[in-house]
């Protein structure tokens, strides 16, 4: 009885992580999209309303969905409490300590780019260098989707078919 148990929690187990590699993929496209949404505010903010930097932040850290929320609180919270000595450096921090973003090296490095640019220049080359990181995370986006899509449900089985392994092996 005990070796069945085992073999079913076996088996359990190995399909949950065979399904925690789908999540993760779900995360980061929720994560992608957010951070799409955030650049294309941002980009009529400084394009219509020509907001400074701090209250951008704010309105952002407000209107996006999290995980990008809390990279923009982040950021707010380092220009204000005076951790950082630029919007730059506030930028790449946020970036790269907002770990529920979950992003790939590339995509972060594509984002701390973008950073270079706001709060440096005038409206118009600010608002180009939001729309090219977007085409950047865009294409990791499409990326990202084809991905799930390819291996989503591979990812289940391989998981399950393990666990059935394991479970022949050890019974």
């Amino acid at each position: 009885m005990l070796k069945i148990i085992g073999s079913v929690l076996v088996i359990c187990c190995c399909t949950l992580l065979g399904l925690g590699a789908t999540g993760r993929t779900k995360q980061r496209i929720k994560a992608l999209k957010g951070l799409l949404a955030a650049l294309e505010l941002m980009k009529s903010e400084l394009g219509g309303m020509l907001t400074p930097m701090p209250e951008l932040m704010e309105l952002l850290s407000q209107e996006v969905s999290a995980p990008a929320r809390d990279m923009f609180a982040a950021c707010r919270r380092l220009l204000y409490e005076g951790g950082c000595r630029s919007f730059r450096e506030s930028w790449r921090r946020s970036v790269l300590e907002t770990e529920d973003l979950c992003l790939l090296p590339e995509e972060a490095e594509a984002l701390c780019e973008l950073g270079v640019s706001l709060g440096r220049y005038n409206a118009e080359d600010q608002c180009r260098a939001i729309e090219k990181a977007a085409k950047r995370l865009e294409l990791f986006l499409q990326l990202e989707e084809k991905d799930k899509a390819e291996k989503g449900r591979v990812n289940a089985f391989i998981g399950l078919g393990t666990g059935v392994t394991l479970a022949i092996l050890l019974f």
